[in-house]
């Protein structure tokens, strides 16, 4: 039904729009296209940061860790640690155990995937 409508609201738009209107987004998508493309020049590539193993500390950092059992009776098990500077980001690697999930709800799990992977702050 979305694709439906979108398709039907994009093909109102392109009725609206004269030959050269027309002419110009394709002309302009191609060079979009033709840019994304095209690799980057050095000078560019010299601009993205990078790291050199001398950057990185050869020490372990221990962080202290907080074990709940069965948090809030949820009876769910919920790991927390402090984290030094990450300048504010958050690196989080999540194990879930999806054995109860019925073969009903399996096609779903690649939008709950999705969504633990790109829902953020």
């Amino acid at each position: 039904e979305q694709l439906t409508e979108e398709k039907d609201r994009l093909a109102k738009i392109k009725e609206s729009l004269n030959e050269e209107d027309l002419q110009s987004i394709i002309d302009t998508t191609a060079e979009l296209k033709k840019l994304q493309a095209a690799e980057d020049s050095p000078d560019a590539r010299a601009t993205i940061p990078s790291l050199d193993l001398a950057d990185l500390r050869r020490e372990v950092t221990e962080y202290p860790i907080d074990v709940t059992e069965n948090e809030a009776d949820t009876g769910v098990t919920v790991v927390r640690h402090e984290l030094g500077s990450t300048s504010g980001i958050t690196y989080a690697k999540l194990a879930v155990d999806v054995s109860d999930v019925s073969l009903e709800d399996v096609a779903l799990l690649p939008l709950f995937t999705r969504i633990m992977m790109e829902t953020g702050a």
